[in-house]
C-alpha cells in the first residue's frame, strides 16, 4: 500500500479547487471587462487581450487559495507576496479584509449543492 505523504499538506478538496478554479475563471473574465458604457476597442486596440485574461484568472485563484488557506488558520502562504488580505495573528480582519473574503466566494456553487457549476446569488456564502 502506498503512502499519501501529501495527504497532510492538502488543507482544500479536489472538489473544492474546482470550485475555485471555475469561480475565478467566470471572474476574470467579468474582470477584462471595460467598464460601463466603455467600448471594448479604443483606437482599434481590444481593451484586453488574452495575457490579461490569464493574469486575471491566475491571480483569482491565488486570492482562493489564500482564503481557504486564512479559514483554516494558516501559516502566510508564501506565494502570498504582498500580504495585503493576510491579518496579523490574533488582529482582527479589516473592513477591507471582510469585503474581500466576501467578493471571492460570491458566485461559487453552493457548498452543500457540488453537482451543478450553477453560480449561487452570493447571499448563501456571503
Amino acid at each position: 500500500m502506498k503512502i499519501d505523504y501529501a495527504a497532510q499538506c492538502r488543507f482544500f478538496s479536489a472538489e473544492d479547487a474546482i470550485r475555485y478554479a471555475l469561480a475565478a475563471y467566470y471572474a476574470a473574465t467579468q474582470n477584462i471587462e471595460p467598464p460601463k458604457g466603455e467600448d471594448w476597442l479604443i483606437d482599434g486596440q481590444p481593451y484586453a487581450c488574452a495575457s490579461d485574461f490569464a493574469d486575471a484568472f491566475v491571480q483569482e485563484v491565488a486570492d482562493r487559495v489564500s482564503a481557504a488557506a486564512y479559514a483554516q488558520r494558516l501559516p502566510r502562504l508564501a506565494s502570498d507576496i504582498t500580504g495585503t488580505w493576510w491579518p496579523n495573528d490574533g488582529e482582527e480582519l479589516t473592513s477591507a479584509g471582510e469585503v474581500f473574503l466576501r467578493r471571492i466566494m460570491n458566485h461559487l456553487p453552493p457548498v452543500d449543492n457540488r453537482v451543478h457549476n450553477r453560480p449561487s446569488n452570493g447571499a448563501e456564502n456571503a
